[in-house]
């Protein structure tokens, strides 16, 4: 397995921000069926939330079907790429789901836990309402990507994964290659951390026995001038002897 998982990290984050109490549980760690399931009964869950790459997508509605049969009166909404990708298609091949949140969900998934909020009105849903898949619209991306802080991974099995961290410094890509889904799936304009920002996170987990760090973004070098500033803020920072790798320029 790649490591913890960002996007999920962000969303745990942003629920204990909230004060939402909430469990992960990452089948990309062999977590038997019957595991999950067990899970789910000792929690008690509103609502379970399944993250989806495309990869594999008719397992994980067949995995969805098989929960929706287990917990038949606990909402079930599904997010992540394949979701974003595909909008109400997702919905339509597979009855289980009962929501879908597109593109950024922290802010959509917490509107829909706190549950103060009229289903319409609740951007970046996908619901159902008698028979029809219906669509509440994009919600605007988050601006000030700061705010958000960085995943702490509370809820998460920490000691199962390798010991590295995955970085996620900016959101979005300006480009337009042919053959890349990301402006569907996190936009189009480029949204960027501060170094401090990032660095405050290295330092986070450098404290904590982590000294590798692997950069996840789309493009992480688009910004020569904010680079040279995270390394200036690594060395302000006496942070040493660290590996510190970036995925794509």
């Amino acid at each position: 397995y790649a490591g913890l998982p960002t996007g999920l990290g962000y969303l745990s984050e942003a629920l204990a921000k909230a004060g939402i109490e909430h469990k992960i549980v990452d089948m990309c760690l062999d977590v038997k069926e019957s595991s999950l399931t067990k899970s789910i009964k000792a929690f008690g869950p509103d609502l379970i939330g399944i993250s989806m790459m495309s990869f594999r997508y008719k397992d994980h509605y067949a995995l969805i079907e098989r929960i929706r049969a287990n917990f038949k009166d606990v909402g079930i909404i599904a997010g992540g790429p394949h979701v974003s990708t595909f909008r109400e298609r997702v919905l339509k091949d597979c009855s289980a789901i009962d929501f879908g949140s597109t593109l950024e969900g922290e802010d959509t998934f917490i509107e829909l836990c706190y549950g103060n909020k009229d289903i319409p009105s609740i951007k970046g849903l996908l619901y159902r309402d008698q028979g029809q898949i219906l669509y509440t619209g994009d919600r605007g991306f988050i601006q000030d990507l700061d705010s958000t802080g960085f995943p702490k991974y509370e809820f998460f099995e920490k000691e199962r994964y390798p010991k590295f961290i995955s970085l996620l410094t900016s959101r979005g890509c300006p480009h337009s290659c042919i053959f890349c889904p990301v402006q569907l799936t996190i936009g189009k304009r480029l949204r960027m951390r501060s170094a401090i920002s990032v660095v405050n996170e290295i330092e986070y987990w450098y404290r904590k026995g982590v000294s590798v760090f692997n950069i996840v973004d789309d493009n992480f070098t688009f910004n020569k001038r904010r680079v040279l500033d995270i390394c200036a803020e690594i060395e302000k920072k006496d942070i040493k002897d660290i590996t510190l790798s970036c995925r794509n320029g």
